[in-house]
Formats: structure tokens, sequence, C-alpha cells
């Protein structure tokens, strides 16, 4: 069987100024979110948590971490998710 190969361009993450699109978007919601009840201090602190866990979520979905979990721990998954999910989803075994 012959082994795939990606274009380079279209194998990597969003990036807008050389950050992922999730790390940003994280950033923004706990600076915006904590900054106005907090203060713009703690809302400082808040958007490098935010950062921090916002490039965790895009790496994990990047990298398929977040559909792999959903498949094998959702319980009833062909019905949430997709008819389309192997079989193998459904039991404990590879």
């Amino acid at each position: 069987m012959k082994k795939r190969t990606f274009i380079p361009c279209l194998n990597k993450q969003r990036k807008l100024y050389n950050f992922s699109i999730g790390s940003l978007i994280g950033c923004v919601v706990g600076i915006v979110l904590v900054g106005l009840s907090k203060g713009v201090i703690l809302g400082l602190g808040a958007g490098g948590i935010g950062f921090a866990l916002g490039n965790w979520i895009s790496n994990s979905m990047y990298n398929g971490g977040f559909q792999r979990f959903l498949y094998w721990n959702l319980p009833y998954a062909k019905d949430w998710i997709s008819r389309n999910i192997p079989e193998s989803s459904e039991k404990e075994e590879l």
C-alpha cells in the first residue's frame, strides 16, 4: 500500500500573526469576561490562562484528540455524532 503525503500548507493549523486561532479566542474571552467584571490586572492574568487553555484545546482538536475521546467515551455516539462511526468504537477493544 502506498503511503499518502499531504501538501504541507493544507496540513497545518490556521494561525493569525503566528498564533493559533484557538489560543487567540481563549485569550480574548478571558480578558473580556474577567476584565469587565474584576478589573484590568486580573483580566490580563485571565487572558494568559485563556491563551494557554485555548492553545491546548486547539491542539487537541487539530490532532484528533477530542474526536477520539467522543467516539470512545460518549454513550450512543452513533446517534449523537454520526452514523458512519466504525463498529470498533462501540467495543472496549481495538
